[in-house]
Formats: structure tokens, sequence, C-alpha cells
């Protein structure tokens, strides 16, 4: 019985720390600078608030747990002026904790859209339901488009210029930046940053249509030589079609079993 009930426990406790270990998609598994600041911001909020709501809930259990006089009590200034330290005290408190939240905040975001002047630009534009990709360069042939998969050099800064073509779409890959909006008719910018080699997986974080759920996106971080090799790649030229059914899939013959 006892060995059944361990085995149950386990099972309850398995389900909600599922997400808590190392994923390629979690904020808490972080390897870019913006992310990492994102994530201390969200433990410090979280431990602040929770010291604040045990707080709360010690006063009020020690409230309930007061016994009462049922006579009515003659105001005393004593006791009135404790109650009104009390309450100011209160009221300070949470205007300093909510005025260095906001401006932690700002920070934080503001963070997002540092660029520098040799950082790697990329067009990033969402569509329904896939993502364009246009690696742009001074010179204008040396641009070439991609699709879904974003390759990028560890170590080195990354500009994002958001577009949104049809709906309003949000470009998010927690374990390097933030959320942002592609806003049709408006231009956003993202820095991302990934300090060590690996796969990122990114999502389209803003409802979008029936096919939202396969808005997904890989980013690749790899070392400066693989990625310069990488780039080399694609912008070679695309092999040609060998003949005419190579050119136009439609016409080749149907291979399927008839009656």
């Amino acid at each position: 019985m006892r060995a059944h009930s361990k085995a149950s426990l386990s099972a309850l406790l398995a389900v909600p720390l599922a997400g808590c270990g190392g994923n390629w998609q979690s904020a808490l598994d972080v390897s870019g600078p913006a992310a990492i600041s994102l994530k201390h911001l969200i433990v410090l909020i979280v431990a602040v608030c929770s010291v604040v709501w045990m707080l709360v809930m010690v006063v009020l259990i020690l409230a309930l747990w007061r016994k009462r006089d049922a006579r009515p009590i003659a105001p005393e200034p004593a006791r009135e002026r404790r109650m009104t330290t009390a309450v100011v005290g209160a009221v300070v408190a949470t205007v300093l904790i909510i005025s260095t939240f906001t401006i932690m905040s700002f920070l934080a975001t503001r963070a997002l859209t540092v660029s520098g002047q040799d950082d790697l630009t990329i067009r990033v534009r969402g569509l329904q339901w896939w993502w364009g990709l246009e690696y742009v360069g001074p010179d204008p042939s040396q641009r070439f488009e991609t699709a879904n998969e974003i390759h990028i050099p560890v170590g080195r800064n990354v500009r994002l210029k958001l577009e949104g073509l049809d709906v309003i779409h949000s470009f998010w890959v927690p374990s390097l930046a933030g959320k942002q909006d592609l806003v049709p008719g408006r231009s956003n910018e993202l820095t991302i940053r990934a300090e060590r080699a690996g796969i990122y997986r990114g999502q389209c974080a803003e409802f979008c249509g029936m096919q939202h759920a396969h808005m997904a996106l890989l980013v690749i971080a790899e070392p400066q030589d693989e990625f310069d090799s990488w780039v080399a790649a694609q912008r070679q030229a695309s092999a040609q079609p060998a003949d005419e059914r190579e050119a136009d899939p439609t016409s080749r013959p149907c291979r399927g079993r008839t009656r």
C-alpha cells in the first residue's frame, strides 16, 4: 500500500514538473542576453509577489484568529495612529514595488531592440502560415531568401526586421528573446543573440488563423565558420531540371495503382 502511494505521488509530481526541465522552447532555459534579462525579471517578480502574498495571508490569519469583544469599542488615539501608519506604509510599499517593476520592465523591453552597425540583418515576414526570411546585406546581389529556418552565428547580434503581410503575427523564440508583434503596415525590430550553439524552437504567439499551430520555426545557432559555409551554399545557383518532367511535376504520370 505504501509503495502504491509513493508511485501515485511520483506520478502527480511528474505532471507539473515536466515543463521545468531544459528543452528547446523554454523561457527558463535561456541562451541569449535578452532572454537572460527577461528570465531574471520574471523570477524577481514571482519572488516578490510570493513574499507579499505570504505576508497578506499571515495578517489575514492573525486577524481571523484574534478574539473580538462583542461590545462596541471606543476609538483609541494610539491605536488609530498605529493603524494609519500601517495603511500608509502598505500603500507606500505597493507604490515602490509597482514603480520598480515598471522601470525594470521598460529597461528589459528596451534591450530587445538594441542594435549596432555590424549586426547581421534578417527581414522576417509573417504569412499565413509560414515565415519568409531574407538575409539582407550591403550588396543586393548577395541577398538570398529562405523559409521557416533561421541560421545565425554564435556570439553575434542579429537584427530581425519584422513585417506582417496579412494579419498580426508574433515572433517568439523564448530561449533567445521576448515576443515582438508583426503588424501589417508597420515595421518592428528585435535583436537576438545566441551565446552557445544549438537549435532553438520558435513559434507565432498570436492567433493568426486556423493553421496558427503550424507556424513554428527553428533558429540554428552555429560557429562563424559553419555559418559562413551555409551562407555560401545558399548563395549558389540552384540546380536546373534535367528534363521536362522535373521542370513540370504535374506532367509526371500517376504511379498509383489503377483498377
